[in-house]
C-alpha cells in the first residue's frame, strides 16, 4: 500500500488479433448471462426494422422525388409515396428507441446474472486467484470487466447481426432490379463491414488492451489513495499518490486518443465503400435505363438507397473494438474465477444447485428465531452467509494439519512443519512476533488459500476436496480486516447466521465484551454503524467482527488478533473467555495472540519464529503455558515484559 505502482507505461506483447483463450472466454461468459432468446430476438428485430425503415425510407423518398419530376407523375401515387415516406421516417425513430430499450435490457439483466454468478464462484473458491490482486484491481475486474460483457452484446453482437440481416436482404433487394448492382453493392458491403474492422483491429487491440491495464491502474490507485490517505500524509507521499493518479488519468485520455484513430480509419473506409456503392449503381443502371432494361425511375433507387443501407456498416468499426476489449475483459474474468475448467465445473455445481432449489421451491423452510428456539450457535445448521441453508455434508469438525508449509499464492514459503489438530472441546494459541506467518496460517486452516506442501484434513478429507460451502459451516474465520457493513450492529452479526435474534445478538455482544457499549449506544443493537466501522474504535471494531464469528454455526473458531487495540487486562479476560469457550466441549477454538498473560487456559500454545540457520518460520516450541514458562526462556522473557509494561 505504502508502493506507488506505475503499469501504465509497461509494453506487453499482444497478438494482432483475439487469441483462443480470450475466444473461449468469452463465449464462456456470454453463456454465464443467461440470456433469454425471446429477449435477444426482439432486440434483434427492433434493430432490423430501425434499418428497414431507414432503408425504406431512401428508397420510397428516391423513388418518389424520381416520379414527381415526370410529366405524367400521378397524383394519387405521389401522395401515397408521401405517406410511405412518413411512416418509414416516423418508424425509424420509434424502432431505434424501442430497440435501445430491449437490448439494453438484455444487456442489463445479462449482466446481472453474470455478475451473480461471478460472486457465487469466487464465494466458493479459495482466495489464491484474488491474494495476489490489489482491491482496485478486483472492484475492476468484478465491475468493470463484467459490465465490458455487457457492452459486447450491445455493441457487438446485436449490430453484426443486424447489419448481416438488413445487408442481406438489401442485397435480395438490388437482385431485383439489377444482378450486377447487388453484386457490386454485396462487395461494397463486404468491404465497409469486413475488411475495414479487419484492418483496424490490431492496433485497436493494442490500444484497447493497454487502455484497459490502465484503468486497472486508476482504480487500484484511487483504492490505494483513498484507503491510505492519512499513511501517505505522514509520511509525505500524498502529493506524489495524487500526481501518480492524474498521470493514469492522462495516460487513459492519450490511449484512448489512440484507439479512437482506427475508428477513424474504418470511416473512411466505410464512407468510400459507401461512396463507391453509389457510383456503381450509377454506372450499372444507366445503360440498363438506356437500353430499356430499367425503368428510369428506378435508377434513383439503385443510386441513393445504398446511401442507407451503409448505416448498419457505420457500426462494425467499434464493434470490432468492442469484440476486443471485451475479450481481453472476459480473459482476466474467468482467470479471476480460476481459469476455463475451474469456471466450468462451478457452472455445472450451480445448475445443480439451482436444479434442487427449484425442486424444493415449492416447500418453504419456516426460519425459527434464535430467542425462541436453541440459542447454541455450535448446533445450529446454516450457512457462514446470510442464509439458513445447512450443509448436504455432514463433517467431523476435526481439522489436521501435518507437516504443513504455507505461502501466499506466488510468493516463498512463509513458514514450514506446522503440526495441529483442532477440535470440539480443544482451545489452541499461536504466538510470535508480527509478520511471522501467523495469520498466514488461519488463512490456510480456514481453507482460504492452499498450502504449499503438506497435509491439511478436515473430518479425514483433504480441505481442498471439500466444497467451499461445507467448509464454511465447519470452520470459520475473523480475520484482523474483516468487512463491517454500513448497517445496523443487528445485522452485522447476522452475515454469519441471519436468524440471530435480538436477546441472543445482545447475550454474543457481552460475550464479545460489548456490553457497555452496547448499552450507551443511541439505538443499541438497531445502531447503524458507519462504512466499514469507521466510526468504531479498533477495539470496537475487533469485537462486533468477534460477535459476528461467534454467531456462526461453525463447530472451529479460527480467531486473528481477538485482543488487538484493547486495555491489557480487557485483551487478557476477553482471550481467556474465548479459551474456555473452545474447552467447554461445543466449539475448538484456534487464535492468534501477541497477549501471552492470558494463555494459561489453552491447551496448547504454538510459537513460531523464524530459525537462525534456514531464515523459515517454524513452531520453535509448544505446550501448555506453564510448561512454556517453565522451559522456554523467550517465552518466559516476553510474558515478563508484558506484564512490565502493558
Amino acid at each position: 500500500m505504502n508502493r506507488l505502482q506505475k503499469t501504465t507505461k509497461k509494453t506487453v506483447k499482444v497478438s494482432p488479433f483475439m487469441t483462443r483463450q480470450e475466444i473461449r472466454s468469452l463465449k464462456l461468459t456470454y453463456r454465464m448471462m443467461h440470456l433469454k432468446h425471446g429477449n435477444m430476438s426482439l432486440a434483434i428485430g427492433l434493430g432490423v426494422l430501425t434499418l428497414v425503415s431507414a432503408i425504406g425510407l431512401s428508397v420510397i423518398a428516391a423513388w418518389m422525388i424520381a416520379r414527381a419530376s415526370q410529366p405524367d407523375a400521378l397524383w394519387m401515387d405521389l401522395a401515397i409515396t408521401a405517406v410511405c415516406v412518413r411512416m418509414f421516417g416516423i418508424g425509424r425513430a420509434l424502432f431505434r428507441y424501442l430497440e435501445r430499450l430491449a437490448s439494453h435490457k438484455v444487456a442489463l439483466v445479462g449482466v446481472a446474472n453474470l455478475r451473480h454468478t461471478v460472486y457465487r464462484i469466487l464465494a466458493d473458491r479459495p482466495t489464491n486467484n484474488i491474494a495476489a490482486l490489489r482491491r482496485g484491481e478486483i472492484l475492476a475486474r468484478t465491475g468493470g470487466d463484467v459490465d465490458s460483457v455487457g457492452d459486447f452484446v450491445v455493441k457487438s453482437v446485436l449490430p453484426v447481426t443486424v447489419t448481416a440481416i438488413t445487408g442481406l436482404g438489401t442485397v435480395i433487394l438490388f437482385a431485383f432490379y439489377s444482378p450486377l448492382a447487388a453484386l457490386a453493392l454485396a462487395l461494397c458491403l463486404l468491404l465497409a463491414g469486413v475488411v475495414g474492422p479487419m484492418l483496424t483491429i490490431r492496433s485497436a487491440r493494442i490500444a484497447e488492451l493497454a487502455a484497459q491495464h490502465a484503468q486497472i491502474e486508476l482504480s487500484a490507485s484511487a483504492q490505494t489513495l483513498l484507503m491510505n490517505a492519512p499513511e501517505l500524509a505522514v509520511s509525505g507521499r500524498l502529493t506524489e499518490a495524487k500526481e501518480h493518479l492524474e498521470s493514469v488519468e492522462q495516460d487513459i485520455q492519450a490511449l484512448k486518443d489512440q484507439a479512437a484513430r482506427p475508428a477513424a480509419i474504418a470511416s473512411f473506409i466505410d464512407n468510400f465503400a459507401m461512396g463507391l456503392a453509389v457510383l456503381c449503381g450509377f454506372l450499372i443502371g444507366t445503360p440498363l435505363v438506356l437500353s430499356g432494361q430499367l425503368w428510369d425511375v428506378n435508377l434513383a433507387i439503385l443510386v441513393l438507397a445504398p446511401l442507407a443501407a451503409f448505416e448498419g456498416t457505420a457500426q462494425l468499426a467499434p464493434a470490432a473494438v468492442q469484440l476486443v476489449s471485451s475479450g481481453a475483459a472476459t480473459s482476466r474474468l474467468v482467470e479471476l474465477m480460476g481459469g476455463e475448467k475451474s469456471v466450468e465445473a462451478a457452472l455445472e455445481r450451480i445448475q445443480r444447485e439451482d436444479q434442487e432449489e427449484a425442486l424444493t421451491a415449492s416447500h418453504p423452510v419456516v426460519v425459527i428465531p434464535s430467542d425462541e428456539a436453541d440459542t447454541s450457535g455450535a448446533k445450529k445448521s446454516g450457512s457462514t452467509a446470510a442464509t439458513d441453508t445447512a450443509s448436504t455434508v455432514e463433517i467431523e469438525p476435526v481439522l489436521v494439519a501435518q507437516d504443513l508449509a504455507i505461502g501466499w499464492p506466488g510468493g516463498p514459503v512463509v513458514a514450514h512443519g506446522i503440526n495441529l489438530e483442532l477440535r470440539p472441546g480443544k482451545a489452541l494459541a499461536v504466538v510470535g512476533q508480527s509478520g511471522i506467518g501467523k495469520s498466514t496460517l488461519l488463512y490456510t486452516l480456514a481453507g482460504l488459500i492452499q498450502p504449499v506442501s503438506g497435509a491439511l484434513t478436515l473430518g479425514g478429507k483433504p480441505l481442498s476436496e471439500i466444497p467451499r460451502e461445507d467448509v464454511a459451516t465447519t470452520i470459520i474465520m475473523t480475520a484482523e480486516d474483516a468487512h463491517i457493513f454500513q448497517t445496523s450492529v443487528l445485522e452485522n452479526i447476522r452475515v454469519s447466521r441471519n436468524n440471530v435474534g435480538l436477546v441472543e445478538a445482545e447475550k454474543l455482544m457481552i460475550q464479545a465484551g460489548m456490553g457497555t457499549w452496547l448499552q450507551a449506544a443511541p439505538h443499541g443493537l438497531e445502531t447503524t454503524l458507519g462504512m466499514d466501522g469507521a466510526a468504531l474504535s479498533g477495539g470496537e471494531r475487533r469485537r462486533i467482527l468477534l460477535a459476528r464469528a461467534l454467531a456462526s454455526p461453525a463447530r472451529l473458531l479460527a480467531l486473528d488478533e481477538p485482543g488487538e487495540h484493547l486495555d491489557g487486562e480487557m485483551a487478557d479476560q476477553l482471550v481467556g473467555d474465548l479459551l474456555t469457550t473452545g474447552k467447554s466441549g461445543e466449539r475448538g477454538v484456534l487464535l492468534v495472540t501477541h497477549r501471552l498473560s492470558a494463555l494459561g487456559a489453552a491447551d496448547e500454545v504454538l510459537v513460531m519464529a523464524k530459525t537462525e540457520t534456514e531464515g523459515t518460520t517454524e513452531v520453535i516450541a509448544r505446550g501448555t503455558h506453564a510448561e512454556l514458562v517453565e522451559r522456554q526462556a523467550e517465552y518466559r522473557w516476553a510474558l515478563e515484559q508484558e506484564k512490565t509494561y502493558v
